[in-house]
């Protein structure tokens, strides 16, 4: 797997994960914000 695919996919994982800390911080569920390894 090429260096661009790869940042591709982290980069639109990256997005959804960010969408769903904001909606998960609204809801006040901070358990949901784990950092990534």
């Amino acid at each position: 797997m090429s260096e661009d695919v790869f940042e591709n996919i982290f980069g639109e994982y990256e997005l959804e994960l960010r969408r769903q800390m904001q909606r998960s911080r609204r809801a006040g569920n901070a358990s949901a914000r784990r950092p990534l390894g």
